[in-house]
């Protein structure tokens, strides 16, 4: 559900992000201006991706997907958002706050719940697989000597 309700959330981070970006962009250093253009170039293309793979690992159960975005979003995006809040020189407006925090909470919660789920699928994903090998042995080798000739 955390996934869903990011992609919901999606649009209105970014439209104010874009918002907040132009309106204090003259006021912070040249530095910081580099640093913020890099984030919030970064963030969307980031978040795109991994809503992408996040959603098709989860309505076709596929691994490497799931895990794909749970990684994007602990190693890349976690970073990122935090250092847009937590460092003075980005010049953080209050709208910043307001939806860099539900961002980050979704994130998070991501984070806690994404591990879950994608342990779980893991899980059903490898005894579906123990059972097809079982289950693949007794079709092909009927009379049980090894030579699967039936």
């Amino acid at each position: 559900m955390v996934l869903y309700f990011s992609t919901l959330f999606f649009p209105c981070w970014l439209g104010a992000s874009v918002i907040m970006m132009v309106a204090k962009f003259q006021y912070v250093s040249n530095l910081y201006q580099w640093i913020l253009v890099a984030i919030y170039t970064a963030l969307p293309l980031i978040e795109v991706v991994r809503l992408y793979i996040g959603n098709i690992g989860n309505t076709e159960e596929k691994v490497p997907e799931l895990a794909g975005s749970w990684l994007l979003t602990l190693l890349l995006q976690l970073p990122l958002l935090s250092f847009i809040l937590l460092v003075p020189g980005t010049l953080p407006l209050p709208l910043d706050y307001a939806v860099n925090v539900i961002f980050l909470m979704f994130l998070v919660l991501y984070v806690v719940f994404g591990y879950k789920a994608v342990s779980t699928t893991a899980a059903h994903q490898t005894r579906l697989h123990h059972l097809y090998l079982v289950m693949g042995q007794g079709i092909s080798d009927l009379d049980g000597d090894g030579t699967g000739q039936g």
